[in-house]
């Protein structure tokens, strides 16, 4: 069967016309005074928007909020979890942990152990008597039973847990290979959802982990960060709409200037992580070069995303974005206030500046004539002058969003991530791809399972290709020797 290929999204002229163009539109898009966001771009938002609605961007928001056209697609809909119950309108099951008042008891510490002085923060020398151990893995296919209540995962140590009675409303296995793989062991320690992948899935069962780490109160404010990002994405028209803006400037500039990569650069040390979060929230889903239908694409998809946090990156990466020969479109975050005011909050101060410098820099960029004036001033002389003019010219117009929010609580957290999300899979409808499977890392896992037997013994293996034979019988001489 030969699949028509859909004819080139950059072939629209709401596509064409911005190919070229410098940066000549700075907007910004305040939300209901908690995010606010900046943006130096090179086209109009009545142009961007039209991208939108050529793309069908307005049913297919309301389909990630219904579930309409997406369950066929393993689709799974973090809006669902972190919807107010008193306003649920979707799947009844999406809430069934939260709805157990014996949970936010468990997180809180309240019924663990009532009697202790303080909640441990830390795990040391712990014995199985009372302990509750909670075991999250997209698969069940590592795990052996061991006895009642007592799971060993290899040999890569031991998760306790309570007895079944008290743990199965907290486990949660999900992903389609625990169903397969162990399929008794699943059912017998509480299923989860099957269409819960793993990078949409703190807002399931599995945030579990995080509320008793944090406590209930504040994963509640995390999913209210969330919902109300929801409704904003929700119910904005799309010039309004920050999801859906920052996904169609990430499209324009991969599909009309040929970006590859996307820098998140994070000016909050508690972000450090943010950016391999969504790393793989954005890889994983939108690394596809097929359609739905199943036709290959002929324009580019998902960036490469990467990123460092604040000051760490200046002194690392940001030469190359300022004066490499590759666009990088970067997304700087920042709180106005700091968790820890240091010296009545002078070096978050500096780190406002810096980012704020940084920002207007890559836009701007210095002339040469700025730059002739500026070594002039330093009393270079003519000849030295001329050697280092070249090198401290900045051409500038290098595109930036800056994302500036209050301050970096649970709820705005929970905003930042699912806007993040919501970009992720307005690229994805743009892109006619879908976003929610991950086929590419299931062809690692099937290789993995053949290679991992023929690791051992001392047989030449000479099943593969010559390189990899090559590497496996290396690693095998190597184990040999030093057995």
């Amino acid at each position: 069967m030969v699949c028509e290929v859909p004819e080139s999204l950059t072939s629209r002229p709401t596509w064409s016309a911005g190919h070229g163009l410098r940066i000549r539109v700075i907007y910004s898009l305040r939300i209901q005074g908690h995010i606010q966001v900046g943006s130096t771009v090179r086209l109009s938002l009545r142009t961007q928007a039209q991208v939108g609605r050529d793309s069908g961007l307005n049913p297919g928001k309301q389909n990630w909020f219904t579930g309409h056209s997406m369950r066929s697609q393993g689709g799974f809909l973090p809006p669902g979890f972190r919807c107010k119950l008193e306003s649920l309108d979707l799947l009844d099951e999406m809430n069934g942990a939260r709805s157990s008042p014996e949970i936010p008891n468990w997180c809180d510490g309240r019924e663990l152990n009532p009697n202790a002085p303080r909640q441990p923060l830390d795990i040391m020398n712990l014995h199985l008597e009372g302990c509750l151990g909670l075991l999250v893995s997209e698969e069940a296919r590592p795990v052996q039973v061991c006895g009642p209540g007592l799971l060993v995962s290899g040999e890569a140590g031991r998760t306790w847990c309570r007895n079944e009675a008290q743990i199965c409303q907290c486990w949660s296995w999900f992903r389609y290979e625990a169903q397969v793989c162990w399929p008794d062991l699943v059912q017998e320690r509480g299923p989860g959802l099957s269409w819960v992948g793993g990078r949409y899935s703190l807002w399931s069962a599995i945030g579990l982990s995080i509320a008793l780490h944090v406590g209930f109160d504040n994963f509640e404010q995390l999913l209210s960060g969330a919902h109300w990002m929801d409704q904003h994405f929700r119910t904005m028209p799309l010039e309004k709409n920050a999801p859906v803006l920052l996904a169609l400037l990430g499209i324009w500039y991969i599909n009309c200037f040929g970006c590859e990569t996307h820098a998140m650069l994070p000016y909050d040390q508690y972000l450090h992580r943010f950016a391999a979060y969504f790393q793989q929230g954005d890889m994983e889903s939108n690394g596809k070069y097929i359609t739905k239908s199943g036709a290959r694409v002929n324009y580019q998809t998902g960036p490469i995303v990467w990123g460092e946090p604040g000051t760490n990156g200046q002194h690392a990466f940001y030469q190359l974005i300022h004066q490499g020969t590759k666009m990088i479109p970067c997304d700087f975050l920042i709180p106005v206030q700091s968790q820890h005011p240091i010296r009545n909050g002078l070096h978050h101060k500096i780190l406002l500046a810096n980012f704020l410098a940084q920002t207007e820099a890559l836009m701007r960029g210095k002339s040469t004539e700025e730059a002739r004036k500026e070594l002039q001033a330093a009393g270079r002389s003519p000849e030295d002058l001329e050697k280092l003019l070249p090198h401290k010219v900045f051409e500038g117009n290098r595109p930036t969003n800056s994302i500036v929010f209050t301050k970096l609580t649970p709820f705005i957290l929970g905003a930042l991530t699912a806007m993040y999300e919501h970009k992720i899979f307005i690229q994805g409808i743009i892109w006619d791809i879908n976003s929610f499977d991950q086929w590419g890392v299931e062809l690692g896992k099937q290789l993995a399972k053949k290679i991992e037997p023929e690791l051992d013994g001392s047989s030449p293996v000479t099943s593969h290709d010559s390189s990899t034979n090559g590497l496996i019988n290396f690693i095998k001489q190597e184990r040999e020797a030093r057995s």
